[in-house]
């Protein structure tokens, strides 16, 4: 088992070239300084968990709780699903980039529980210039965080790899941009069990998306994502059972602490939640968040390849749900960057970029 204690070098990589070393915190003269970026990095953190909580999450409470346990058990066996029919359209070319739209039906029986507006999965495929197709190249699939519709801020981490020879494929979530459900207003979705549909969609959409890209001829290929996407991409991981570079970014074990003790706990409509007690409504979220904690599943099948990055000072997933990420898969290594969970990963594109090379090329090395 490694660790990497510090920060990440804030260096774009290229892929094929040697991997950089991590510099180690500083302390002593810097503590004061240290103190100021640590303030920064929680009053970001709680703005944004102010921006998170404009409209309470689950506010009509849990929704089919057989459905939410029928999921999540899904979610907990070896499950392959059906690789359904994957149509895919030019989106643009130029420079260094090729551009594709792809679509594909959500895999069942997951999808069931989707309103049919959510049901066509869509991503975008970037790939570097000259190819047409993912055939001989390494590849990147970006699972979205929280509250990320659309593209825009996945394809602005994407491109600078895309233009070094590693493609991407970003996965628009069910429920979010075009896939929002009929009525829905912003991101929050009502009943938690919407939140499980949305994941497990997710994941099973990924999976289907790895297996097509190993049928075309990837060369290597990684999954990632930023907080909610980095806890899906390390479900994937986990799920997939074939090799594959895995890159959770500001993501840890479990998603239940995040609701329980970070700052998205002011978030949750607990009184909409029906229970006994607030603490009986924790108790049985928790539980839920449970079955499908990380330290439940397999580990990839090449943790070597599994590069997890956190922020040092992140008020939303606990630094010990990170570590303990970092202690399930042996093997794996563990990278930080400074700051708190929106200032860190917002700032730290260029060391995402670079575990995501350094991953592809150590599972490229077998």
């Amino acid at each position: 088992m490694q660790e990497e204690a510090g920060t990440v070098e804030a260096r774009e990589p290229t892929f094929g070239a040697a991997p950089a070393a991590a510099e180690a915190p500083t302390g002593g003269a810097e503590s004061a300084g240290r103190w100021v970026e640590r303030a920064v990095a929680v009053a970001t953190d709680r703005m944004l968990a102010r921006f998170l909580a404009l409209r309470p999450w689950y506010s009509e409470g849990w929704g089919d709780e057989g459905a939410i346990r029928e999921i999540l058990g899904l979610l907990e066996r070896d499950f392959a699903p059906v690789m359904p029919a994957i149509t895919l359209r030019k989106g643009g070319w130029g420079g260094a980039y090729v551009q594709l739209v792809g679509e594909l039906p959500s895999p069942a029986p997951i999808a069931q529980h989707q309103p049919a507006s959510s049901r066509t999965a869509r991503f975008e495929l970037w790939l570097p210039r000259g190819k047409r197709t993912p055939a001989g190249v390494p590849m990147a699939v970006f699972l979205a965080a929280t509250g990320e519709e659309g593209y825009a801020s996945r394809r602005r981490l994407a491109l600078p790899l895309v233009a070094s020879g590693i493609g991407a494929l970003i996965l628009e979530n069910p429920y979010y941009g075009s896939r929002r459900g009929p009525g829905q207003r912003g991101f929050v979705l009502p009943r938690l069990l919407d939140q499980v549909v949305m994941s497990g969609s997710t994941i099973l959409e990924a999976i289907v998306l790895l297996q097509w890209l190993e049928a075309e001829g990837a060369s290597s290929i990684a999954v990632t994502g930023y907080s909610l996407g980095g806890f899906m991409s390390s479900t994937v991981a986990a799920l997939h059972q074939r090799p594959l570079a895995v890159i959770p970014v500001a993501a840890g074990a479990s998603a239940a602490p995040g609701f329980l003790t970070g700052a998205l706990r002011s978030a949750v409509a607990w009184g909409a939640l029906p229970a006994a007690s607030r603490a009986d409504a924790e108790l049985r979220l928790s539980e839920l968040f449970t079955t499908v904690a990380a330290t439940r599943l397999p580990l990839p099948l090449r943790p070597d390849a599994a590069i997890l990055v956190g922020a040092t000072d992140d008020q939303i997933v606990p630094e010990a749900q990170v570590r303990a990420l970092h202690a399930h898969w042996l093997g794996s290594e563990l990278r930080w960057v400074r700051g708190g969970h929106a200032g860190g990963m917002l700032l730290g594109g260029p060391a995402v970029r670079l575990a995501i090379t350094d991953a592809l090329r150590r599972l490229a090395a077998g």
